[in-house]
């Protein structure tokens, strides 16, 4: 008597990024569940194979480790990506239980010349008011020759604004505390422009200028605004639930609701980046043109309130070393640029200006122009 089956097949790839660098090894990590629900019990999959090919249809070598949890496996498949084109995978489940494909781009690597700072051991630099570079380490900001914690910073016309997690306080180059404001939370996003310095934080945001003077712009319950820009000298781009409203600083924060999951938002001086739940970058400009990248993946953010701060792209594949960094495009739009990390170097910041890198080992500051 034939016994009936029924197939359950599912792979997940941890990683939604589908872009490769160019002549670089590769391991692509797949989680896979196949088995068959037959009337007499289950049967698992007798045999999973993968094959990889270029955009010619020639195979590309590959090796395949299988690690066997339950009826789960995760697949490590390890090769070395080709010069150009695509990669395309095709996975098989056996006895008839599944196919499964996914197509990677691969792009050429761009080159960067890189400086390194020896004397400075920190996540990244800020531009101070004279002109100096404030060297910003896991949270603490080292200024006028001591070490302050902070959880982020700004710079107007003739202050350091240091942000606290109950104030906002705005100090001369010399260190000396000129004005201090009370903030009712951690503060979670801030903008400078002018004389004018401007944080997020619950029910409010609070714009201050270089004389003490403090505007409030209330937030309705539940608001989350997560990036801040100035417009001009009397209005704010205030960021939240994937976009962003232009406030007049006498004005309140409009409610922008949003349902799902929160995407990643940050500010920097060409527009609103955001993140959503499929991993596509967008940058909405200030003039409202929008552009796009798709296929990379994002690290967690480090949660440091910054002015100007851009997300750092990661290919697929767990390459070490190798950055996505968000370029304007010829056309408008973005383009990625996939840098090669000198080696022992891991990411820190990047800004409209540089991207960052410390020593894995020795901890000194490196950065290199964002665009070459």
């Amino acid at each position: 008597m034939l016994q009936r089956c029924t197939p359950t097949f599912m792979v997940i790839s941890p990683s939604q990024a589908d872009v490769l660098g160019a002549g670089l090894p590769v391991v692509l990590e797949l989680v896979v569940t196949a088995f068959l629900d037959c009337d007499f019990g289950l049967r698992d999959a007798e045999r999973i194979s993968v094959e990889l090919i270029d955009d010619a249809g020639a195979p590309i070598v590959a090796q395949v480790e299988v690690e066997t949890r339950g009826r789960t496996r995760l697949l490590k498949v390890s090769f070395t990506s080709p010069a150009e084109g695509s990669v395309h995978l095709r996975l098989v489940a056996e006895p008839t239980i599944g196919v499964f494909t996914q197509s990677h781009r691969v792009l050429r690597l761009s080159t960067r010349s890189w400086t390194e700072l020896p004397m400075r051991s920190c996540n990244g630099l800020v531009e101070g008011p004279g002109g100096e570079s404030l060297c910003v380490n896991d949270g603490r900001l080292e200024f006028a020759n001591r070490v302050v914690s902070v959880d982020g910073v700004a710079v107007t016309s003739s202050m350091v604004w240091l942000v606290r997690s109950t104030s906002i306080d705005g100090c001369f180059s010399d260190g000396g505390t000129a004005v201090q404001v009370p903030l009712p939370s951690r503060a979670w996003a801030v903008a400078a422009r002018g004389r004018q310095v401007a944080v997020s934080s619950a029910g409010s945001v609070t714009v201050v200028d270089e004389t003490g003077g403090v505007r409030t712009l209330p937030l309705a319950l539940g608001s989350f605004v997560q990036a801040l820009a100035f417009s001009d000298e009397d209005s704010l781009l205030v960021a939240q639930a994937g976009g962003f409203d232009r406030v007049a600083l006498d004005a309140s924060v409009p409610v922008r609701p949003f349902a799902g999951r929160a995407p990643v938002l940050a500010m920097s001086d060409e527009g609103l980046w955001s993140i959503d739940s499929s991993e596509t970058l967008t940058l909405r400009r200030f003039d409202g043109g929008m552009a796009r990248a798709f296929g990379f993946g994002v690290p967690p953010t480090e949660g440091f309130a910054l002015p100007d701060h851009i997300p750092i792209l990661r290919p697929a594949g767990g390459t070490f070393g190798l950055v996505g960094i968000p370029v304007p495009a010829p056309d408008g739009g973005i383009a990625v640029d996939l840098v090669e990390l000198p080696q022992a170097l891991a990411p820190s910041w990047l800004t409209s200006k540089w991207l960052f890198a410390r020593h894995r080992i020795t901890r000194t500051l490196w950065m290199t122009p964002r665009v070459p």
